[in-house]
């Protein structure tokens, strides 16, 4: 795991000897998001309501397929619902989370004991001629626990929550829900003399188990059996469950055919909502293709019906599988969309398609499309720009629903083809109304913006932005904690990050001083600054930096004192216990929020925390300079803080092994090992600390502090 910012880690290991090499672990990296790349910046419900925001190439599908319906001028009507709760689930849609409802609900009886949380996923190890297959899925879905919390209600309601017949039920349903796990479960018929109604229960309930515990043909006679009684309550729901035991069993084809019979029987019309769902799914699995222009024909009808979801959601599976077509709605999510699947190649070129579809037909849905696709040496960059022009800027209530999508991409899309001063012009459009935009909207403009600013302060307002979220992240997940971060924090956003990391020290501590930045900020790049120029051998800056940086940072000034007033041969060893004791301390911008203290701080990776090209382009206000590439360079191969501190630390301990610092240096020196940054082999290094301090300082309390050394 990454150590930028983050969380302790956890000792992993319960070794007794004092040598005795332990794991380490450094924390989940802390990062800040300024819009999400798979989303726009407006919320799904604006969305929904023909407010679209600003769209991009690899928005999810769901979002690109409600801009076509508006940018077609079809609406979303009654469909509303049904699609916003495919991105909001409602509480307890999960198996999980029903599952955990009925554990509540169950203890409606009285004296009920105690079952343990129900894992809905089964899990077995099957030997199949020599070959051991692993099976792993959903087994017990949502339904199945809000049936049975259900039926608890109604038998409570008619025979009493203390009734032995419920009790009855209530230790054969436990039983049913074993199964969902492993194992099979069963339980026994009633033999007493019982209501019918518990009868039939009992009878279902050994039909579940079968069911569950995967004895399928064995579940299927047991469903038609119930399904033949009129009088079970549950014979309705059981014609259904035939077919789910077939397709279970691998008998996909049959159980499609016994649908299609069931649809067709008027009798059957109570079951004909879930048949007709389950149908459509194994009919998508026989016949994709057909599936997926039967769904492309309600999704792209002048009328969404309200129950969509399950349309969506086969048509949405389908591109993953079916060469699309020239179709209006096909060429416009994949022309869009990110390659999340595994398509079928695409020839010819949906962007192509899509610039045709413009030429020839215009309109909102394929000037925006055009637009979003562009590159600066397509055939037609000129017409298409020419296009997006004709748009009103956004502002006006009267503005269209792709305003804001068209004026930005215009822009940026201006930018790229080097018409700079056009591009501003639509830039200050945008910033004009900037209060209206979405957070994220926003903060995407205000980048754009940044790459024209002609002069450094210009620049810096306009990197300087307020997050979205600020997360751990979790190989490439982000997971959101409002407490990592002050309630209307101003970060520096990636690109600025990147274009400091490739300053020199005393161009960063210029920029430091900037009445632009906040006073965090300023407080943080100077700090930058300091490490940077103490660590890369800019003495003057150093010094600089160490006296506004004592004024920002009070709690600091002792030890810059002390590395100020160190004599030129001990500088080195200061700057390292400096560093050590503060692991804010960073020669290399990353995720700024201000503290230099505790293991939240960090300490650096080896290279810069965000990788820089030292080819990329300059904004136009920065003077190019062999030294600033020169600093970019060491500062790429500087070593992680562990090594590098380390190394400083250990060759003062050998030109100088009285020095009384020299404990505490070496324990920080460990402890680095244990917490830094994982981007590297740190156990010589530690063993290295670890020893001569043992060694030479076995009596000292850092040296207690200190039992174990890590790998």
């Amino acid at each position: 795991m990454t150590a930028r910012r983050g969380l302790a880690a956890v000792l992993l290991a319960g070794a007794t000897a004092a040598a005795t090499p332990v794991a380490a672990c450094g924390p989940f990296p802390i990062v800040a998001r300024f819009w999400h790349e798979s989303f726009p910046g407006v919320t799904f419900e604006q969305s929904l309501d023909g407010e679209l925001g600003i769209l991009a190439e690899g928005h999810q599908l769901l979002d690109l397929f409600v801009a076509y319906r508006h940018l077609a001028g079809l609406g979303i009507g009654a469909a509303r619902d049904d699609l916003l709760a495919l991105r909001r689930p409602s509480a307890g849609d999960s198996a999980a989370e029903a599952a955990a409802s009925w554990r509540e609900a169950r203890r409606r009886v009285p004296g009920a004991e105690e079952i343990p949380p129900i894992s809905t996923t089964r899990r077995e190890v099957i030997d199949e001629d020599g070959h051991r297959r692993y099976l792993h899925f959903e087994n017990c879905l949502a339904d199945a626990f809000r049936t049975a919390a259900r039926t608890l209600e109604e038998r409570i309601g008619a025979f009493g929550a203390d009734a032995p017949v419920v009790r009855e039920w209530l230790s054969a349903q436990d039983l049913v829900f074993r199964n969902c796990r492993d194992g099979r479960f069963v339980p026994e018929p009633l033999t007493a003399p019982r209501p019918s109604l518990a009868r039939a229960d009992r009878e279902y309930q050994i039909a579940a188990a079968w069911l569950y515990s995967r004895g399928y043909a064995e579940a299927e006679q047991r469903f038609r059996a119930i399904a033949a009684d009129p009088g079970s309550p549950w014979s309705e729901l059981s014609h259904y469950l035939v077919a789910r035991a077939m397709a279970r069993d691998g008998r996909k084809a049959r159980a499609l055919e016994y649908l299609e019979a069931l649809l067709a029987d008027p009798a059957r019309a109570p079951v004909h909502g879930m048949a007709k769902g389950y149908r459509d799914h194994l009919f998508f699995l026989f016949h994709p293709a057909e599936r997926h222009r039967e769904t492309r024909q309600t999704l792209a009808a002048p009328e969404l019906p309200a129950a969509v979801a399950q349309t969506w959601v086969d048509f949405s599976w389908s591109l993953g599988v079916v060469p699309p077509d020239e179709h209006a709605l096909d060429l416009w999510l994949c022309a869009l969309r990110r390659p999340v699947y595994s398509a079928p190649a695409q020839d010819p070129d949906p962007a192509a398609l899509v610039r045709a579809r413009r030429t020839a037909e215009g309109g909102a849905l394929w000037r925006t499309a055009a637009l979003l696709t562009a590159r600066p040496d397509d055939p037609e960059f000129d017409a298409v720009l020419a296009d997006a022009a004709t748009v009103p800027l956004p502002g006006p209530p009267s503005a269209p629903p792709e305003a804001l999508t068209v004026a930005y991409h215009r822009a940026r899309l201006l930018h790229a083809s080097g018409r700079d001063a056009e591009a501003r012009g639509v830039v200050d459009a945008l910033l004009a109304h900037a209060e209206r935009l979405a957070p994220g909207d926003r903060n995407r403009v205000l980048v754009l913006a940044s790459r024209l600013a002609e002069d450094r302060e210009t620049y810096l307002r306009r990197v300087i932005l307020a997050p979205i979220e600020v997360g751990y992240d979790d190989g490439g997940f982000v997971i959101p904690r409002a407490d990592l971060a002050p309630s209307g924090v101003l970060l520096l956003h990636d690109e600025a990050v990147r274009l400091l990391n490739r300053l020199a020290a005393a161009e960063l501590a210029e920029v430091a001083a900037s009445a632009v930045l906040t006073r965090d900020l300023r407080a943080y790049l100077t700090g930058v600054a300091w490490s940077r120029a103490a660590l890369l051998g800019d003495p003057a800056t150093a010094e600089a930096s160490a006296d506004r940086l004592a004024e920002l940072f009070p709690g600091l000034r002792e030890d810059l004192t002390a590395w100020r007033d160190a004599a030129p041969e001990e500088r080195e060893f200061v700057t390292a216990l400096v560093s050590l004791r503060h692991p804010g301390l960073h020669p290399d911008v990353h995720l700024q929020l201000g503290q230099v203290d505790g293991l939240d701080g960090g300490w650096w990776c080896q290279g810069s925390s965000f990788p820089v090209d030292p080819e990329a382009p300059l904004p136009s206000f920065v003077e190019p300079g062999d030294e600033r590439r020169a600093a970019t360079a060491a500062l790429v191969v500087l070593p992680s803080a562990p090594i590098h501190l380390g190394g400083m630390a250990l060759r003062h301990a050998a030109r100088r092994p009285d020095d009384p610092r020299l404990p505490e240096a070496l324990h920080r020196v460990v402890r680095a090992t244990r917490y830094g940054c994982d981007r590297g082999t740190y156990g010589e290094i530690s063993r290295a600390a670890f020893e001569r301090l043992h060694r030479d300082f076995s009596h000292s309390p850092w040296t207690q502090k200190t039992p174990y050394w890590f790998n």
